[in-house]
């Protein structure tokens, strides 16, 4: 709980990772919906997935728009 919590200050805190990005964590790519303290919720073909932010902040790429 308290590693979610860290880390959900980081992730609040990186400009790199906002609601609206789709982001690939581990074996799941999804767009961020929401990012509170301890979890972010992520849109993944319709469906809301939660993670906790200690698993997210380990490992988590940014896909860029090709506009």
């Amino acid at each position: 709980m308290i590693a979610d919590a860290v880390a959900g200050v980081y992730l609040l805190r990186d400009p790199d990772f906002m609601s609206g990005d789709e982001v690939t964590v581990e074996d799941m790519t999804g767009t961020v919906e929401t990012i509170e303290l301890r979890k972010t919720r992520f849109d993944v073909g319709g469906d809301t997935v939660v993670r906790g932010n200690a698993d997210i902040e380990k490992r988590w790429v940014k896909h860029e728009d090709d506009e």
